[in-house]
């Protein structure tokens, strides 16, 4: 689905959505990420509630003909290759060591959730709302990650390899106390694999 092979359609894809994205200054990236939505209460009550699914949808837009919502769910250690989770509602919920490779995540909600040790190699996942989330020790090789919020995330261990980060993404992701570290799964070190030893500007792809 999403390979170094094919690194080149992606470049231009994320060239295309850096045109299209508002040029933004500190204090507002906030409020192009925030959404005023009123979601719906968690039911609670849905045995197949916190499940991973999948359907076609349009990913432009995260359309879905039923809310994925996977709020507060405890779904550590499962897989959820090659899903399509656009548009989910992942907040405050344990995905640790949860496998999300070649899957596609845009435009997901997850702040304050954990993340720790999941795998996200050749995911798509722009434009997710990731802030406050804990990825300590993560994998995000070759995933694209345009347009995401990583404000106030923990990031300590993960990997960045081959990453595809738009430049606001690399200066929150940079100046964060946590961009320290090694990998424990692929050894490599966490603050050189954002390209952070690298001055940039305009759209990033890091190595």
């Amino acid at each position: 689905m999403f390979s170094a092979e094919n690194s080149g359609l992606f470049r231009s894809l994320v060239a295309t959505m850096e045109f299209r994205r508002p040029n933004l200054v500190a204090g507002e990236a906030n409020a192009y990420m925030s959404r005023r939505i009123a979601y719906p209460p968690i039911n609670k009550e849905d045995p197949d509630r916190c499940k991973w699914r999948t359907s076609n949808i349009a990913q432009a837009n995260a359309q879905r003909e039923k809310l994925q919502d996977l709020r507060e769910c405890k779904m550590a250690g499962t897989n959820a290759n090659d899903k399509d989770i656009a548009g989910a509602l992942m907040t405050k919920g344990d995905f640790t060591k949860v496998t999300f490779k070649n899957g596609i995540m845009t435009k997901v909600v997850a702040q304050d959730s954990n993340f720790e040790g999941a795998d996200f190699t050749n995911a798509v996942a722009d434009r997710v709302e990731f802030k406050n989330s804990n990825f300590k020790g993560a994998i995000f090789k070759n995933a694209l990650l345009t347009s995401s919020d990583f404000e106030g995330v923990n990031v300590e261990n993960a990997d960045f390899t081959d990453a595809f980060l738009d430049i606001q993404s690399v200066k929150i992701l940079c100046s964060n106390p946590t961009m320290k570290g090694k990998n424990p799964v692929t050894g490599a070190d966490t603050y050189l694999s954002a390209g952070c030893d690298i001055a940039d500007a305009g759209s990033y792809t890091s190595r």
